[in-house]
């Protein structure tokens, strides 16, 4: 890996590369949600660059020089990598196997799957609200992130005992590690963001950059239950998690525009 100073190389979220604080850059799937958010793929969009940036980015001088040069080639082999994953990750943005799973389920079937995948993915958010409750001082993150946990806690309850009670079945081990896994690099950019006192980046940012596609990926899954679920009770459910979790999407971005 190619040390490049305090610049990482292109927009994390259009090629395929993702920016850690280490300011290397990893390649993973670009994201392909239509309109989806731009910092999706990277805890510090503002420390991403559009192109390579100037000397000064990259140190001055002979040594600037050779990072100039260094980081033009390692972006040309991230970039011809990361297009070249890019039919491999057209099925969805976060969670891309979990998503492809639903789509193929209907009735039965996809009840256990879906509600066995929101607990994980409850479970997901529960954990981010934690964590920032823990470091935050903005009293509007700490209220959203409160009614986080509060709300997602008792409807993994509520999808637990409809899963026992409907179908006599403790949630999918299979279907809570798909989504575990699918969460994993957007969970693990947030909470690295709220554990790292003294970056540039702010605490509530990285939460807030978390939680929206966090909750896109949510509103996704419920949009497919509407369509494919048996249970009435599942679909109001599903109907409810789209309108709260849109809403305080809505009100998210408004946060994350006025850190920036």
């Amino acid at each position: 890996m190619v040390w490049l100073g305090r610049a990482p190389v292109l927009g994390c979220s259009g090629h395929g590369i993702r920016c850690y604080r280490s300011d290397a850059c990893t390649l993973i799937p670009p994201t392909q949600r239509a309109g989806g958010f731009p910092g999706r793929f990277c805890p510090w969009p503002s420390l991403c660059l559009k192109g390579l940036g100037g000397a000064s980015a990259l140190g001055s001088g002979k040594g600037g020089t050779m990072h100039l040069k260094l980081g033009a080639v390692w972006m040309v082999f991230l970039v011809s990598v990361g297009l070249a994953q890019m039919d491999h990750s057209a099925h969805g943005g976060m969670a891309m196997g979990s998503t492809a799973e639903l789509s193929r389920l209907s009735g039965k079937a996809f009840d256990i799957a879906y509600m066995s995948m929101m607990i994980e993915h409850h479970r997901g958010a529960v954990e981010m609200a934690r964590a920032i409750l823990q470091v935050s001082k903005d009293a509007r993150i700490r209220k959203a992130a409160q009614e986080i946990a509060t709300a997602q806690n008792k409807e993994i309850a509520q999808l637990t005992a409809w899963l026992k009670a409907w179908y006599g079945v403790a949630p999918s081990a299979r279907y809570m590690r798909m989504m575990r896994d699918d969460m994993k690099p957007m969970m693990d950019s947030a909470m690295m963001g709220m554990r790292a006192p003294g970056h540039p980046m702010s605490v509530d940012r990285a939460f807030l950059e978390g939680m929206i596609p966090h909750h896109q990926d949510a509103v996704d899954m419920s949009k497919a239950c509407l369509r494919r679920a048996a249970r009435a009770e599942l679909k109001r459910f599903c109907q409810g998690v789209i309108e709260v979790q849109s809403r305080e999407i809505g009100q998210y971005r408004q946060w994350l525009q006025a850190l920036r």
